[in-house]
């Protein structure tokens, strides 16, 4: 413990009469310097660049005067509209033509149709003809007061010259022919209706307007 206390003691002489370290300043470091830029003075805000004067429009007298078109170029201008109206026209008729020649095809066809048509019906008309009269089902199936017809209507056609002695008309794909003569008011022509009927004799033809007169007719195959 004393040897402690001694060391001590010792240590505390030394640092109390010891003398103290000195210390050299260190040297200021030097700055980098930087370049000057020099920018651009920036333009005030909010300032309107002054109006420009318009330039003044020249007046009607001051104008330049358009040359005038020289006659080749009016003579150019002839024809070609010449040449567009002939090339129109040269168009309208071929269209024209196209048309036509497809109505007829179209109405051949047609014909050839109803022919065939006609051609069936006459042959399934034949099969119930016994040479004087039809069979009552298929007369009252084509003809009678429940098939009326009017000369001109839909499923009629006419041959020679109507309402004269020997004059034939088809319809329900069966020709008949006048046996005597008639008028066209007693027909009715062209919208009156008539109808095929029984008579004693064979068939006749009957107008609801006329009753009591008839005209007789005849089947031909």
């Amino acid at each position: 413990m004393k040897l402690k206390l001694l060391f001590g003691t010792l240590v505390l002489s030394v640092m109390a009469f010891a003398t103290p370290p000195t210390y050299r300043p260190l040297a200021p470091r030097p700055q980098p310097t930087r370049p000057s830029i020099s920018r651009p003075t920036p333009a005030p805000r909010n300032v309107r660049p002054a109006p420009q004067p318009r330039p003044v429009r020249p007046t009607h007298s001051e104008r330049p005067v358009r040359p005038v078109r020289p006659v080749e170029h009016s003579n150019h201008n002839v024809d070609r509209d010449r040449r567009n109206t002939e090339r129109n026209a040269q168009r309208e008729e071929r269209n024209k033509s196209r048309d036509q020649a497809k109505r007829d095809k179209n109405a051949a066809k047609d014909r050839q149709r109803a022919d065939k048509r006609f051609e069936k019906g006459k042959r399934n008309a034949a099969r119930h003809w016994n040479g004087n009269r039809f069979d009552h089902k298929f007369f009252v199936r084509n003809f009678g007061v429940y098939h009326p017809f009017f000369f001109g209507g839909p499923g009629f056609y006419w041959y020679g010259n109507p309402c004269l002695l020997g004059s034939t008309f088809e319809f329900g794909d069966v020709y008949f022919g006048l046996e005597y003569p008639c008028t066209a008011m007693w027909l009715g022509y062209p919208w009156q209706e008539v109808y095929i009927d029984e008579g004693a004799d064979g068939y006749v033809l009957v107008n609801p307007a006329y009753p009591g007169v008839t005209f007789g007719v005849r089947i031909i195959f």
